[in-house]
């Protein structure tokens, strides 16, 4: 009898830690890079470039594998497919591309939100963000726009009187087409934390190549370290033009491989009205 209640108390921690699996899906959420994020094997980055297409790129020496016009930036990798944004004024629509050559697949409803001058992250003044995991066999999408009030014509930077929208969409993804679904609110698991680490958790002679390249942060990935530089120059009225480029390089030598720029903004001096 004892040994029947000992082998019955044993076999309790699995079977809970089995009913937790059975409740609570797995979730994952991608290897987010500046401008971008990689597939799961590390061998292709997916990026944005400048707002206007996403790039696929060889991790190993940069070079363009494929092109998707009209898409603003990747979400996340889903096998051999990948979901990305497609922007719009005051909307955007998610798209199913085949990660391979980069074909739409599938292609959303818009999903609208009430301020109608934000271009989904491209809009000097506006704010626009959004990210992507997998739970359970579906991918969420979780998106923020805020916009700066406006007095006489000039934008006025104070968080607590803008202009904000949030949302949260699920996603259903068929085999051919793409749908939302109802989502559980505050019991979605979201991911947290970030990939970037600081420059100083490098080896040193990767760090000292990251510091004269001018690196803000770092994110390691097998063999290689990829980092973020902004370079800015004089625009036209006093305002600058900024340049985020995304630098990649092996780690066991210290030597840089590639870069590509994928972001440009102007900023304009604080006060200065809108044209």
């Amino acid at each position: 009898m004892m040994r029947a209640i000992l082998s019955t108390l044993a076999s309790l921690p699995a079977a809970f830690a089995a009913a937790q699996s059975s409740e609570a899906p797995a979730t994952t959420h991608p290897l987010v890079l500046p401008g971008g994020i990689v597939d799961d094997a590390g061998q292709v980055l997916y990026l944005t470039d400048h707002g206007a297409k996403v790039v696929a790129v060889a991790a190993e020496d940069g070079d363009v594998l494929w092109e998707s016009d009209g898409i603003a930036r990747p979400l996340v990798v889903l096998g051999e497919r990948l979901l990305a944004l497609r922007g719009g004024k005051g909307r955007f629509t998610l798209v199913v591309l085949d990660a391979r050559t980069g074909k739409p697949l599938a292609e959303s409803e818009p999903v609208v939100f009430p301020l109608p001058e934000i271009v989904t992250g491209l809009d000097q003044g506006a704010s626009f963000s959004a990210r992507a995991w997998l739970t359970g066999g579906d991918a969420f999408v979780e998106w923020f726009a805020m916009r700066h009030r406006e007095v006489s014509g000039v934008r006025h930077k104070d968080e607590r009187s803008a202009e904000r929208a949030t949302g949260i969409q699920r996603v259903v993804l068929g085999s051919s087409e793409l749908s939302f679904a109802p989502h559980d609110g505050p019991s979605i698991r979201r991911p947290g934390g970030t990939s970037e680490q600081p420059l100083n958790k490098l080896p040193y002679a990767v760090q000292q190549v990251a510091l004269r390249e001018g690196w803000e942060s770092a994110t390691l990935l097998g063999e290689r370290a990829y980092g973020r530089s902004s370079a800015s120059r004089p625009a036209t009225e006093g305002a600058s033009l900024v340049t985020h480029t995304l630098h990649a390089l092996d780690l066991r030598n210290a030597t840089p491989l590639w870069q590509r720029a994928y972001e440009q903004w102007r900023v304009d001096p604080p006060g200065m009205p809108r044209p």
